[in-house]
């Protein structure tokens, strides 16, 4: 009787450590039918691991105190119900290849993560990509691209900076961050090779 008060509410208090101008995306994101994502910098935070999270959030400047940092990575690990979720939405990442081997956490934490990665791209509804670093140019070397699809079907763009993030509203600027994604994913590694690289990757740690 409460209509939906007491579910948006549980939403809400879900993402209560979220910085606030991430809030928006993560609403999105949790009922987006499709997710795309393109990331040079860390694991995108949908796959991350809660060690990966953990040492991510610990180099957080300024610092975070423990509770904070707890906080945060419960958050980020309820976002992953999107990946398991049915129906299933689409799902793609590339990923440059230093993302797979910058040492956050050390080894141990970095072999881990990259485990997770190969048992999500198990999943049919997930492709997971690598760009080659011997690749002298690519479509995306602005920086990182997500992009949505809502249930309505409305395509959305999100840019992320240090210490913000906003979506994109121009209509020519959201198709042309699509078409660079498009245009990333046929640069980048197949997902089968993608597949077979990180698990060479993580076999040599």
């Amino acid at each position: 009787g409460a209509q939906g008060a007491l579910e948006a509410a549980g939403a809400k208090l879900r993402y209560s450590y979220l910085p606030a101008w991430t809030e928006e995306y993560t609403e999105h994101e949790a009922v987006a039918v499709a997710l795309h994502n393109y990331e040079n910098r860390v694991i995108p935070g949908i796959l991350q691991t809660t060690g990966y999270a953990g040492h991510v959030f610990s180099c957080h400047c300024p610092p975070l105190d423990d509770e904070e940092i707890e906080g945060r990575v419960q958050t980020r690990l309820a976002r992953h119900a999107l990946l398991r979720r049915r129906p299933a939405p689409i799902v793609s990442f590339v990923l440059e290849q230093s993302v797979l081997t910058r040492p956050i956490g050390g080894e141990h934490v970095l072999k881990e993560q990259l485990h997770h990665l190969l048992d999500v791209a198990r999943l049919r509804h997930v492709d997971i990509q690598v760009m080659p670093p011997t690749r002298r140019t690519h479509a995306a070397l602005n920086g990182p691209i997500f992009l949505l699809e809502t249930p309505e079907h409305e395509q959305l763009a999100y840019v992320e900076g240090q210490d913000g993030g906003n979506f994109v509203s121009d209509q020519a600027r959201r198709n042309h961050l699509f078409t660079r994604y498009s245009l990333l994913r046929a640069q980048a590694h197949t997902p089968e090779d993608s597949l077979k690289l990180i698990r060479e990757i993580a076999e040599a740690l």
